[in-house]
């Protein structure tokens, strides 16, 4: 997933390889602080993600979607634009 997540961040961004994978890290180094071993999972992981990068885009944010969902299928998330930023939130 973080591997494609940067792929995105490389076009979306117009960045080098070795710069979307630069900030990729950046976002996973912000939200490592944040989680707890009891609370490790991908959903958890996810939306941490999509909190921290910066300027999130539609469709990086559409991908994070799919593999929220992906790993729990039970739930139904979607991407809202709020002012400038795209969010992933979780559908009622």
């Amino acid at each position: 997933m973080l591997k494609q997540l940067t792929g995105l961040v490389k076009k979306n961004r117009e960045l080098s390889e070795i710069d979307s994978r630069k900030f990729v890290a950046k976002a996973l180094l912000k939200i490592l602080p944040k989680l707890s071993l009891q609370e490790v999972g991908p959903e958890l992981v996810v939306q941490s993600l999509a909190a921290v990068i910066p300027d999130l885009k539609e469709s990086e944010c559409d991908y994070l979607r799919f593999s929220i969902q992906k790993a729990d299928y039970a739930k139904s998330w979607s991407c809202e634009k709020s002012d400038s930023q795209w969010l992933l939130k979780k559908a009622p």
